[in-house]
């Protein structure tokens, strides 16, 4: 899985894990044949048992990385981030 949801975060899994992070972009190295091989690699990784954990941690880095300068713009990023995560919940409860 592979989901670009908000302003470049990602979320992605591995085998056990739901993972929030940005990408850095698509790189390439030699692979165990030799030949050259292409890889995305990822910055800000957090790990998280459920969706609903990894979109409550990228809520929490966008309030603290948010431009506010009064209580009213800070409660203004608050609900536009609870909408977001009100209306992926209800798109994930959907299918």
């Amino acid at each position: 899985m592979r989901i670009e949801i908000y302003k470049g975060w990602i979320i992605r899994s591995d085998d056990r894990n739901i993972v929030l992070c940005k990408s850095t972009g698509i790189k390439e190295r030699k692979g165990k044949d030799g030949k050259m091989e292409s890889y995305e690699s990822f910055k800000d990784e957090t790990y998280h048992a459920t969706i609903k954990g990894a979109m409550e941690t990228l809520c929490e880095k966008e309030i603290y990385a948010c431009k506010a300068a009064t209580f009213k713009e800070l409660q203004d990023e608050y609900r536009k981030l609870d909408k977001m995560i009100e209306k992926f919940s209800k798109q994930l409860k959907e299918e």
